[in-house]
């Protein structure tokens, strides 16, 4: 396919200050390697994730005029606090600063795009909540779109964080609407980047793409799956030893070190992985959802520390009673839990409070917590 270079012009002067970079920090050329559409990208705190597609975004608009587009996840994120914050990260790298232009009412409807000028003719980027219904945000689509960005891919469910339903789903949409755009425009193609600090390794796009959570556990890890790239990114240790002189967190919190510093997913270290079922358990019911269908097997020895185990069910008896907890979730011979059966239930209950169920997986755990609130 033939590229178009432009010529750099006002308002698009957009020169990077490369006094000002290095090349100990995290860059996009990494992942950009293994040339996949959809991008992944795990690592501790500080590694420049954030600062490095702001860079690969102001480049490609310099050269191509090709507009960036920013996820947020809830429309009140879109705000002019989030453009102010958008406009000092950007103009860390620029010799000459820059502002931004936009509707206050387009901020407040989750749907804005920013102008380099008042009159509001040259794209800046186009900013776009998740929460939108995705058939409004399919509408204003981008004739010469760059690449697309997620920011805390990873979310901290621990402090009541959530995920929107069918966020992957909802990405892959927009994408593939804004792709193909793209194809009429002589621009490099459009990737998606999604960037987090682990949490947890459960998160919806591990849990929808197949990622195996022990091996991105590891720093360093690749994994390809289709047309996705996770990378769990090993961070330089002449960086980490700079960032540990500037924090006065990493000496007195050794929780906090380890998840900032070594990588480690600080939600999941309580989670009790048993990874198959032990003896004496006799599968009592089947709970679906999320999607998915968990047996929830109970311990025939009640001297044992272990009360009950979780784990997933690929096929499922007629003859087994099945649970459902909301009506998206119904099934074929699925029930919805009744007040009676939480009572049933409660002994369940007090085992996932007492830490006394262990879980085939952490994508069983995690979505256990969310039946926990309903049980």
């Amino acid at each position: 396919m033939e590229i178009e270079l432009l010529n750099p012009t006002a308002p698009y002067n957009l020169e990077i200050d490369y006094s000002k970079l290095d090349n100990i920090h995290f860059s996009t050329k990494e992942v950009d390697g293994f040339n996949k559409d959809f991008n992944l990208v795990y690592s501790v705190r500080e590694d420049g994730k954030t600062a490095s597609f702001d860079l690969k975004a102001i480049s490609k608009l310099r050269k191509f005029h090709a507009t960036p587009i920013m996820f947020l996840r809830q429309v009140n994120e879109v705000s002019e606090e989030y453009v102010d914050s958008l406009k000092r990260r950007w103009n860390k790298w620029l010799k000459i600063p820059i502002s931004f232009y936009y509707s206050k009412k387009d901020l407040d409807n989750g749907l804005a795009t920013l102008y380099f000028d008042k009159k509001k003719q040259n794209q800046a980027v186009r900013v776009v909540s998740l929460a939108k219904n995705v058939d409004i945000v399919k509408k204003y689509f981008i004739e010469r779109p760059g690449d697309f960005f997620l920011d805390e891919v990873v979310l901290n469910t621990r402090t009541g964080s959530k995920y929107l339903k069918g966020e992957p789903m909802k990405i892959k949409e927009i994408y593939k609407t804004f792709y193909r755009e793209f194809k009429n425009a002589k621009i490099p193609r459009p990737r998606f980047y999604g960037f987090g600090n682990p949490y947890s390794w459960y998160n919806p796009y591990n849990a929808e793409l197949g990622v195996d959570c022990e091996k991105i556990k590891s720093q360093g890890n690749v994994q390809i799956i289709d047309n996705w790239c996770i990378m769990h990114h090993k961070i330089n240790p002449l960086l980490l030893e700079e960032i540990k002189k500037k924090d006065p967190l990493y000496s007195i919190e050794g929780e906090y070190a380890k998840y900032a510093y070594g990588g480690v997913a600080i939600n999941d270290s309580n989670v009790l992985i048993v990874e198959k079922c032990p003896n004496d358990f006799n599968l009592i019911c089947i709970f679906y959802a999320n999607g998915k269908s968990f047996g929830i097997w109970q311990n025939n020895n009640f001297d044992e520390n272990l009360s009950y185990w979780i784990g997933k069910v690929n096929k499922i008896g007629k003859r087994r009673e099945i649970f459902s907890f909301n009506f998206g979730d119904l099934i074929e011979g699925s029930a919805l839990l009744s007040a009676f059966d939480r009572v049933r239930f409660q002994s369940l209950k007090n085992s996932m409070a007492r830490r006394e169920v262990g879980f085939e997986t952490l994508e069983a755990n995690y979505i256990m917590e969310e039946v926990y609130k309903l049980l």
